[in-house]
């Protein structure tokens, strides 16, 4: 049987998806953020020009909640 699911990081595949979201979380310590495909725009178009105008409310505050979730799941985890 052939192991279906890949790791997009660094390409490991696994037989299971929980034996996936297992390795993602202890190897690689990333986290997804659902970002619109106008916000992942308005991101890219701040990094490269800083113009404070792109980073619109609803794109700070996912990009906020998530930093908060991630900072706390590192504390319960011992991770620096």
């Amino acid at each position: 049987m052939q192991k279906k699911f890949a790791c997009t990081t660094c390409n490991i595949f696994f037989d299971t998806e929980v034996e996936l979201n297992n390795h993602k979380d202890q190897v690689h310590n990333v986290i997804y953020i659902p970002l619109s495909p106008e916000d992942v725009s308005h991101l890219l178009q701040f990094i490269y020009t800083l113009d404070k105008e792109l980073l619109t409310k609803s794109l700070v505050d996912t990009l906020q909640r998530y930093a908060k979730v991630s900072a706390k799941k590192q504390f319960k985890m011992g991770i620096k």
